[in-house]
């Protein structure tokens, strides 16, 4: 391939995932720190100030270094409250934690999943470690994590220690793509219905990851997750899974594009520049 056809490709990836992009990411999360007025030095540190002053829950996040923090905690704020908020329920399992050797077990896991993740793709690393402030460790039964756009900085992991470091790596990239996404869309919107009028069967598209018919949002959510751990599996040389997260987006592109009416202008530009990224995700 030459260099300008070499060029063109890159372009036109980048463009087509641009919601996932470091550079994308650091643009909208400075428009965050302007809406709250919140300025420092150090430009992850104002993100972080800017979402705990804005949302609901505010979160601990390590103020030295760019790694998320890594909160286990029980006492109020931290893990345990942060979990319920996400996961949608009143109380945790009682025996919800883990001892201390899982706790550090569990730990290394997510570090090395974290140095995974900057071996194959250092610009989805950025924008992990300045995006996502805290990782909450807990388990539930029958979830692996989490996350929600009412906690954008917040990323909650269910894995055991038992977990291999590409299976952590997988969980924190899948819900970065969502961090990004809900950021997006509180930046420069996506979308200009409501969750609930997205559910209705107008507006119902086959999910790339549950190949089940859901909300828009959901679908739109799913397609670049799964393009994304497409990428991350195939960067792994594990090409088998990497088709198996590929294939079924294109159904899921097709349904979306004949149900824009949810769309704002923006929202259907990042449709159309999806299609072009995913034509050439396929045919490599």
């Amino acid at each position: 391939m030459s260099n300008a056809a070499q060029s063109s490709l890159s372009t036109a990836i980048h463009e087509g995932l641009a919601p996932l992009s470091s550079k994308r990411v650091m643009a909208s999360a400075a428009a965050v720190c302007d809406y709250s007025r919140i300025s420092t030095e150090d430009a992850r540190a104002a993100f972080m100030q800017s979402l705990n002053a804005l949302q609901c829950m505010p979160f601990k996040y390590s103020e030295s270094g760019r790694s998320p923090h890594f909160d286990f905690g029980e006492e109020e704020g931290s893990a345990g409250d942060l979990i319920k908020h996400i996961a949608g329920i009143g109380e945790l399992p009682t025996k919800w934690t883990w001892g201390n050797e899982q706790k550090r077990k569990i730990a290394e896991r997510a570090s090395c999943a974290l140095d995974l993740i900057e071996s194959l793709d250092s610009d989805l690393s950025l924008a992990i470690r300045h995006l996502v402030g805290n990782l909450s460790f807990g388990k539930i039964t029958g979830f692996q994590g989490g996350s929600i756009s009412s906690l954008l900085g917040v990323i909650w992991i269910g894995l055991h220690e038992r977990h291999e470091t590409w299976e952590f790596a997988e969980i924190i990239v899948h819900e970065t793509i969502h961090q990004c996404l809900f950021l997006e869309d509180m930046v420069h919107g996506v979308f200009q219905l409501g969750e609930e009028a997205m559910a209705e069967p107008d507006y119902l598209v086959t999910t790339a990851l549950l190949r089940t018919p859901r909300g828009f949002d959901k679908a739109f959510h799913s397609a670049y997750v799964a393009i994304a751990l497409a990428r991350f599996h195939r960067a792994r040389r594990d090409f088998d899974k990497a088709a198996q997260y590929l294939r079924p987006v294109l159904r899921t592109y097709q349904e979306m594009r004949e149900r824009q009416g949810c769309l704002t202008e923006h929202g259907k530009y990042l449709i159309r520049s999806f299609g072009s990224t995913l034509t050439l995700e396929l045919n490599k």
